[in-house]
């Protein structure tokens, strides 16, 4: 069974790779540890267990239910046979950390071979050792195993799948650097008897791993090569209604106008899974589009744009896609008129809403707008916004707020009642609503029109990273197409393509992509390596 490659971008090749040290809590270790040791995660359909190998030996390890995927010390140490010692730690560290030792190693031999499929690369050992890879800013691979070199040198001939193949020697361990063609990806795995690191490099097909997170959560991940470009995807595959699992709108906690890291969001809203969500102004940190959570309305759409493509859903199960028409509409005394904006301070809105979730205040940025105090229905005080100066939201009521334009049409007193409504029409009765778009998929029919939803080109552009969520039968899937070094982004038309090719989905919505794309799961995000810049984002889809 192969192990999909998570490889990282490293600028310096490190002289040795030791285990550790690595950090123990309640004597388990965090799954991206237990890869940095080179100990294959395997396939681990049933929730629970976490199958691993290490040179042709297997073993099924115990799982907690708990966000992070952590493996007992133990189980790993009597698979790899590794002793451990304490690793002493400084004031302040509570964390207990072990280093993991194994007795030398030595290569004997690297044999490179061609497949119909690609290349493979053997890499033989006098017994067992640990090993890391890892991708440089060239995009040269780099598997570095923590074993002493052989005398002979590696076949470095240009090959279908490798550009070349070079042997870097150090005192203690040795470096396989691999310079792979644009279109091909590895996997890795390891064989007993004799102790052997394989490296299959790709030029076709796909290869997909996959791990049971809880009832109803499955994680999957895809490298392949598609329509001539190497490409991988991670994808959170989830069921709508399963007893314990419930997804719902992730947000920066004190404000619709903060931004966060996906990563920081999903912990602190006890997430144990989590996507980017909606598009945002990266200026002010405002969501830009609806945003609808547990029945409380966080934002409405861009003024003067027409209806976005959008996902509504409940925890019953009850999932929508569509076009999102929505409208807001004030009826003040006798006088009834629309608002253009809630909870975001877009220009050119005449009349704009600003409830409890903006933030504890709200500050005037047009310089010239009247401010109505409103609870229980009724406008409690009238006021001249200045600049410079908030004004406090209630956290039982809200602000209307008239701006430049409409400021002599609509009149304005305390004691007169005040009411807003919002109606979403398809929407109407789905607690839960984001909208992003375009709108790729409906009922089985590709319907994706970047210009009705008036996109900009930037948007539909190639090799652009992509968020996406989508239906699959009674499944929801929440999926991430990177862009990073071996594997390219797509286009809008590709990504639908790839949706309704590859994935079989009914429906999907584009999200935001690009540097605000982002996987989380288990405590980091899966679609990068650790460590890479986590863009901050305005909200997210969580699990």
């Amino acid at each position: 069974m192969r192990v999909l490659l998570l490889l990282c971008v490293c600028l310096a090749m490190p002289a040795v790779v030791l285990a550790g040290p690595i950090v123990v809590e309640e004597g388990r270790v965090e799954d991206w540890q237990v890869r940095d040791l080179g100990i294959e995660i395997l396939d681990a359909p049933v929730v629970g267990e976490q199958p691993v190998g290490w040179y042709g030996q297997r073993a099924i390890l115990s799982l907690k239910a708990e966000p992070a995927r952590r493996l007992p010390l133990a189980g790993l140490v009597q698979l790899t046979g590794a002793t451990y010692r304490p690793v002493p730690v400084t004031a302040g560290e509570a964390t207990p950390q072990v280093q993991l030792d194994l007795p030398p190693a030595r290569i004997v031999q690297v044999r490179r071979a061609e497949r119909p499929d690609g290349e493979r690369l053997v890499i033989e050992l006098d017994r067992p050792a640990f090993y890391q890879i890892e991708r440089d800013a060239t995009g040269e691979v780099r598997l570095v195993i923590d074993a002493a070199p052989m005398a002979n040198t590696v076949d470095s001939r240009t090959g279908p799948a490798l550009q070349s193949v070079r042997l870097i020697s150090g005192e203690q361990s040795t470096v396989i650097a691999m310079a792979p063609q644009p279109v091909s990806f590895p996997t890795i795995t390891t064989l007993g008897a004799p102790a052997r690191l394989v490296v299959d490099w790709h030029i076709l097909g796909r290869e997909e791993q996959v791990q049971a997170w809880g009832e109803g959560l499955l994680y999957r991940r895809l490298q392949l090569i598609w329509e001539g470009r190497p490409r991988r995807v991670d994808i959170l595959e989830l069921t709508p209604g399963t007893p314990g699992l419930r997804w719902g709108v992730l947000r920066a906690d004190t404000s619709t106008s903060a931004v966060l890291p996906l990563s920081i969001m999903a912990q602190r809203q006890g997430a144990w899974a989590a996507v980017n969500g909606g598009f945002f102004n990266r200026d002010l940190g405002e969501a830009l589009g609806v945003v609808r959570s547990q029945g409380t309305w966080l934002g409405g759409p861009v003024a003067g744009l027409s209806a976005r493509g959008a996902v509504g859903w409940s925890d019953k199960g009850e999932v929508r896609f569509d076009r999102l028409e929505w409208r807001g509409t004030v009826q003040l005394g006798e006088q009834r008129f629309t608002f253009g904006a809630l909870n975001n301070t877009q220009a050119g809105v005449p009349v704009a809403v600003y409830t409890p979730v903006w933030g504890p205040t709200y500050q005037t940025r047009t310089g010239l707008e009247t401010v109505a105090v409103v609870r229980d229905g009724l406008i409690q005080s009238v006021q001249t916004a200045v600049p410079g100066q908030p004004m406090l939201v209630p956290i039982d009521g809200w602000l209307l707020v008239i701006r430049q334009g409409a400021v002599g049409q609509v009149r304005l007193s305390a004691g007169m009642t005040a009411t807003y409504q919002i109606d979403s029409q398809a929407f109407a009765d789905l607690p839960n609503v984001l909208a992003a778009g375009p709108l790729l998929i409906q009922q089985g029919q590709v319907v994706l029109d970047a210009d009705k939803e008036q996109f900009r080109p930037d948007v539909r552009a190639d090799n652009v990273a992509r968020t996406v969520v989508a239906r699959r039968g009674e499944q929801v899937l929440l999926a991430v197409v990177n862009r990073q070094p071996g594997a390219v982004g797509m286009s809008l038309e590709a990504l639908t393509r790839f949706l309704v090719d590859q994935l079989k989905t009914s429906d999907a919505l584009n999200l935001d992509g690009g540097g605000s794309s982002g996987l989380y799961l288990g405590g980091y995000l899966r679609d990068r390596a650790r460590g890479v810049f986590e863009r901050p984002v305005a909200n997210g889809l969580g699990v």
